[in-house]
């Protein structure tokens, strides 16, 4: 019997018909976005609500009387409003007769924050603009640490120039001035008054003449408006990738 069962066996493996092998294909799992999102929540080393968002935005500063202190007052009576918690920090810093601010915290806070300084640079009629040529720079979310414990706001004696910067490109630009918000607020949270802080680190504020550039019309077509930043981040989703209208699925393969 060991005869003929050894017998069977090789004619089973006679009868097995090779399959053909693609050596410049291999199986490839596949991977999306949101699986990497959701392996970024599911990080065990900081939990959600401790991740926090950064949104940082410029504009120029209105020709109405007190425009800075006005722009100063109303921020922060609508902070106390809506972060009671206060779980909103940022930096605001005012350079001649610009500004640039970063707010960190929650995305609806940080993205709330924004709308508010839209509703500001709307028309206010004969009394003057407080704020106008409002200009979204920078969005990211899900860091593990934060920067700003509180919310602050500084006024540089440093002014733009008729130049408005160097060679580097608008993307360059906005993350230069990110990048000295990052060390400056590394600065900040090491410990005390953020006055002297500041001062004691004033290369480590962002170039005038940079962020100055970002609010002329020659970084216009580079920049998101609040418009399209509500349409395409915030608004309704209504994307249907090309894939999902195929059928049947293509193979799971790389080349």
């Amino acid at each position: 019997w060991l005869k003929f069962f050894l017998l069977s066996i090789a004619m089973a493996e006679e009868r097995i018909v090779a399959v053909p092998a693609d050596d410049l294909a291999y199986e490839q799992p596949r991977f999306a976005l949101l699986d990497a999102v959701e392996r970024q929540l599911r990080d065990e080393t900081h939990s959600l609500k401790e991740r926090c968002s950064r949104v940082m935005f410029a504009a120029s500063t209105g020709d109405a009387k007190n425009a800075q202190q006005t722009i100063v007052s109303k921020f922060e009576a609508w902070k106390a409003e809506a972060d009671k918690e206060g779980a909103l920090g940022g930096l605001l810093i005012f350079m001649g007769g610009i500004f640039v601010h970063i707010v960190e915290g929650p995305m609806d806070l940080c993205y709330q924050s924004f709308k508010y300084f839209v509703e500001l640079a709307k028309p206010q009629g004969n009394a003057g603009d407080i704020l106008t040529n409002l200009r979204m720079l920078y969005l990211s979310e899900l860091h593990g640490a934060r920067l700003y414990s509180g919310w602050w706001n500084y006024t540089s004696s440093t002014k733009p120039g008729a130049g408005g910067g160097d060679e580097l490109s608008v993307p360059e630009k906005v993350w230069e001035v990110y990048q000295k918000f990052l060390l400056l607020g590394c600065k900040l949270a090491a410990g005390g008054q953020v006055a002297s802080v500041i001062r004691s680190n004033v290369e480590l504020l962002p170039e005038a003449d940079h962020v100055a550039y970002l609010l002329t019309p020659k970084a216009q077509d580079s920049l998101m408006s609040a418009d399209e930043i509500e349409e395409a981040l915030f608004g309704p989703f209504h994307l249907i990738l090309e894939s999902e209208v195929v059928w049947p699925l293509p193979p799971a393969l790389r080349y």
